[in-house]
C-alpha cells in the first residue's frame, strides 16, 4: 500500500485546480511555495478566468491537462464541482489529489453523503485523495511541498521528523514548534477528513520510506483503527516511536471531534491501554510531543532498554532533589550511586560533596566546577549501573565547558546523555553551542522527564514483541442492549472457568429452605432481576443468614422491598449462595470498545471500585504476564501479600479468573458489551466470583 502514495509525495508532475494569482488563496499559496522549495517537475495551472497564474499557464478545465504525465492534483474549488474534477483527474491517469475544500462529513449527513461519493468516484477512477478539508502535504526531504501552510514561507530545514495531523493549523504549528527547535521534517501531513487515505496508510509510508526517525501524530479521531495499529506495529518493530496528541477526553471535545472531522472517539482508558501496547508514546502537549521529538531524532539510545537514570547537577544542589522527584513521579527509576563510583569521586570532590546520585556537581569556583562536571560525567558514563544520563546544567559563566563535557561523554560513552538547561544569562550560548553540536537539550525539567519516560515505555513494547494477533474489525451490532441477572450471568462465565459459590436458583420460600440446607449455614439470599443490576441499592441482597428463622424473616423482608422498589414484577428468582468471607476483594471486568474492541480491566473490588480511581486495562488477548503488569500498577499488589496478618493472596487464581474471563469476552465478543464481576473474592487458595453482571447486545 506505501507504494500507492508516491503520486503523493513523489509526483513528476503537480496541477494546481482552482488556483488564482491571489497567494493569499489556498491554491495560489500552495503553487508559490512549491515553486520556491525548487519542485524540479513541471507545474500545470487550471482555472476558467486566468490565462496564465503566478507565471504559469492557465488551462480552463481539467481536460485540458496532458494524458499520462501528472501525478498529483492540488484541488480547491467548491465542493459541489470536486466529483466531476476527480472524475476527469482519473481520465488523465492522475493518482492522487489533494482536496483542500471544505464541506463535507465534518459539515452533517448531507456532506457525508457527498463525501461517500468522493471517495467512489475516486476509486473508480484509480485516484488516491488526500483529504477533504486539509491543507495538503509536504515533501521536505525531496522538496515537494503540496501544501497552503504558511510555516513553508520560512526556511523548514530537511529532516528524519515526520508529522502527520487531522488539523491543518496543529500540523502548522507542530512544524513550526520543531523548526524553532533546529529540528528538521522528513514528511508533513496534513490528513484532514481521511476520506480515503488515513493515518495509517501514512504512517505506513513514512516507515517503509526509511527516512524518518520519530513520527508526530495528531489525531481527533481514528478512521481506520485496524490501518493505524498495523502501521504501528511496523513503526514498532523498526524502533521508530510514533508520539501520538488526541484528544477527546471530555463529553465537549468529542462533540467538537464530530462537529470537526466526524470521527468516532473512543473510551479514552482502553484507548490509552490500546497505545501501550503498540508502544505509541501518548503526550498531552505539541510541547511534550517536540520534547519527544528531540529525543527520536537526536537521541534515539533514550528509546533503547533500560529506566535507571544517572543525573548530574552542575551547581544548583536545589536541582537534585527536585530531579529526583520528577524523574521518580514519570516511573524513572534513580539507582544509588555504587561504592566503587563514589569512592572515584570522593578523591576529586570538595569534602562539602556527597558523591550519591542525583549528584550536586559544585566547587570553589566556575573554572573548578566545570573540570569536576567534566570529570562526573565520564564516571557516571563509565559506570554500568546508569542506562541513560541526564545532566542539569545552569546558564552560569562556565557553561561552554560544560556543554563540551557532555559532547565528550556522548562521544565516549554508549550512553544517551540529555541536556536540560537550568536557566541563567549564559543560556543562550549554551542552546547555541548544543544545536552546532545537535546535542539533544531541553529548557524544562519536567517536559523532558515525560519524554525519557515515553521512551521507555517505547522500549518495554519492543521488549515484549511479537504483538499477539490483532483482533478483526467487527460492525457495531445494531441489536439491543440487554442486562442478565447475576446468576445468568454467571451461567455464562462458568464454562469457561470463572469459580463461584455454590448456589441455587429459587422461587419460593420452601425452595429457598431447602436450598440453604443443602448448602450449609450461613447463606447470602440475593433477589435476581435484570432491572436491579446493584442489587443492594434496592435491598435485594442480605448476608450472613444463620439459620431457618433468619432466612425466613430475610425473604419476608426481601419480598416486601422488592415489591415497594420493582411493584413486585420482573423478579426471577432468588438466589442463595454459599456465604464467604475472608480475602481480598477485586474487581474483574471488560469492556467491548466500539473502536479497539474487548479490554480487561482488574483493580481493587468492592462498593468503593467507583469512587477508587484504580483500574489498569489491557486490550485482548492477553497473557499471563500482562494480568501481572496489570496487578502491579494497582493497590492489589501490596493487598495481595498480605497486610495486618491476613495470608497472602493467591495470585495464580486470580491470573487464572483474569484469563478465563479473557477467553469468554474474545469468544463472545460479536455480542458482549460489558462485564462486572465485582467482588472477585481472593483468599490463600482460590479465586471466587461472588456476583457478576454480563451486559450483552442483541445480534
Amino acid at each position: 500500500m506505501a507504494d500507492d502514495l508516491r503520486a503523493l509525495f513523489n509526483p513528476r508532475a503537480v496541477a494546481f485546480v482552482g488556483v488564482s494569482p491571489d497567494p493569499m488563496k489556498y491554491a495560489g499559496r500552495a503553487m508559490t511555495l512549491l515553486r520556491q522549495r525548487g519542485f524540479p517537475g513541471p507545474i500545470f495551472a487550471v482555472n476558467p478566468k486566468y490565462r496564465d497564474v503566478l507565471g504559469v499557464p492557465c488551462c480552463k478545465d481539467t481536460r485540458e491537462l496532458p494524458a499520462g504525465e501528472i501525478d498529483l492534483a492540488f484541488i480547491a474549488v467548491s465542493a459541489d464541482r470536486i466529483a466531476d474534477v476527480i472524475a476527469e483527474c482519473g481520465r488523465k491517469g492522475i493518482g492522487a489529489a489533494i482536496v483542500a475544500s471544505s464541506g463535507f462529513r465534518e459539515t452533517g449527513p448531507e456532506g457525508a453523503v457527498r463525501e461517500t461519493s468522493l471517495v467512489e468516484t475516486a476509486r473508480a477512477g484509480g485516484v488516491r485523495l488526500c483529504g477533504p478539508n486539509c491543507i495538503g502535504t509536504a515533501n521536505v526531504l525531496d522538496g515537494v511541498v503540496a501544501c497552503f501552510s504558511n510555516v513553508f514561507e520560512r526556511e523548514v530545514p530537511s529532516g528524519n521528523v515526520g508529522v502527520i495531523s487531522q488539523s491543518g493549523s496543529f500540523a502548522t504549528i507542530i512544524t513550526d514548534s520543531l523548526r524553532r527547535r533546529g529540528l528538521g521534517i522528513s514528511y508533513l501531513v496534513s490528513s484532514g477528513n481521511e476520506a480515503d487515505i488515513t493515518a495509517g496508510e501514512y504512517l505506513r509510508y513514512l516507515v517503509a520510506d526509511g527516512r524518518t526517525r520519530v513520527v508526530l501524530v495528531y489525531m481527533e479521531g481514528l478512521r481506520d483503527p485496524a490501518s493505524f495499529l498495523d502501521a504501528a506495529a511496523d513503526a514498532l518493530a523498526a524502533g521508530i516511536p510514533v508520539a501520538i496528541l488526541k484528544t477527546g477526553r471530555t463529553l465537549s471535545s468529542r462533540r467538537a471531534i464530530l462537529s470537526h472531522t466526524g470521527s468516532l472517539a473512543s473510551d479514552r482508558a482502553v484507548e490509552a491501554a490500546v497505545f501501550e501496547r503498540y508502544g505509541i508514546v501518548q503526550v498531552s502537549s505539541i510541547e511534550d510531543m517536540v520534547e519527544t521529538a528531540m529525543l527520536g531524532a537526536r537521541l534515539p539510545g533514550a528509546f533503547a532498554h533500560g529506566s535507571r537514570i544517572g543525573v548530574l547537577c552542575i551547581g544548583s544542589g536545589g536541582s537534585t532533589s527536585l530531579a529526583a522527584d520528577i524523574l521518580e513521579r514519570e516511573g524513572l527509576d534513580i539507582p544509588a550511586l555504587p561504592t566503587r563510583t563514589a569512592t572515584k569521586l570522593r578523591a576529586v570532590l570538595p569534602p562539602f560533596v556527597t558523591p550519591q546520585n542525583p549528584l550536586d556537581v559544585a566547587g570553589y569556583s566556575y573554572e573548578d566546577e566545570a573540570e569536576l562536571a567534566g570529570v562526573a560525567l565520564d564516571c557516571f558514563g563509565a559506570d554500568a549501573t546508569f542506562d541513560k544520563l541526564l545532566a542539569i546544567v545552569p546558564g552560569l559563566p562556565h557553561i561552554e565547558r560544560c556543554v563540551r563535557a557532555v559532547e565528550r561523554v556522548r562521544a565516549a560513552s554508549e550512553k544517551p546523555v540529555l541536556i536540560v538547561f537550568g536557566g541563567g544569562s549564559y543560556t543562550e550560548q549554551g542552546l547555541s553551542l548544543a544545536e552546532t553540536s545537535s546535542l539533544p537539550w531541553s529548557v524544562d525539567l519536567e517536559r523532558a522527564a515525560r519524554a525519557l519516560a515515553g521512551g521507555i515505555r517505547f522500549a518495554a513494547a519492543r521488549v515484549r514483541l511479537p504483538l499477539p494477533e490483532r483482533l478483526p474489525s467487527l460492525c457495531p451490532s445494531t441489536g439491543v442492549n440487554e442486562v442478565l441477572s447475576e446468576h445468568a450471568s454467571r451461567q455464562l462465565l462458568l464454562p469457561y472457568g470463572i469459580d463461584a459459590p455454590r448456589e441455587l436458583l429459587c422461587q419460593t420460600l420452601a425452595e429457598a429452605s431447602a436450598a440453604a440446607a443443602s448448602i450449609g449455614y450461613p447463606v447470602a439470599l440475593k433477589a435476581q432481576s435484570t432491572a436491579l443490576p446493584h442489587k443492594s441499592d434496592a435491598g435485594g441482597v442480605i448476608l450472613g443468614i444463620a439459620d431457618e428463622p433468619a432466612l425466613q424473616c430475610a425473604f419476608a423482608s426481601m419480598r416486601e422491598r422488592l415489591r415497594e422498589n420493582l411493584g413486585g414484577g420482573d423478579i426471577e428468582g432468588y438466589l442463595v449462595q454459599e456465604m464467604v468471607t475472608g480475602g481480598v476483594e477485586v474487581f474483574l471486568g471488560v469492556k467491548n470498545d466500539l473502536v479497539f474492541g474487548p479490554a480487561l480491566l482488574i483493580g481493587p473490588g468492592g462498593i468503593f471500585v467507583e469512587t477508587q480511581d484504580d483500574i489498569a486495562v489491557c486490550p485482548l488477548p492477553l497473557i499471563a504476564a500482562d494480568v501481572e503488569r496489570l496487578i502491579a500498577r494497582t493497590a492489589l499488589e501490596r493487598l495481595f501479600v498480605g497486610v495486618r496478618g491476613r495470608k497472602p493472596a493467591h495470585r495464580p487464581a486470580v491470573i487464572a479468573a483474569a484469563l478465563a474471563l479473557g477467553r469468554y469476552a474474545l469468544a463472545e465478543r460479536e455480542t458482549v458489551v460489558e462485564v462486572d464481576i465485582n467482588p472477585l473474592l481472593v483468599n490463600d487458595s482460590r479465586a471466587l466470583a461472588l456476583d457478576a453482571l454480563v451486559i450483552r447486545r442483541s445480534r
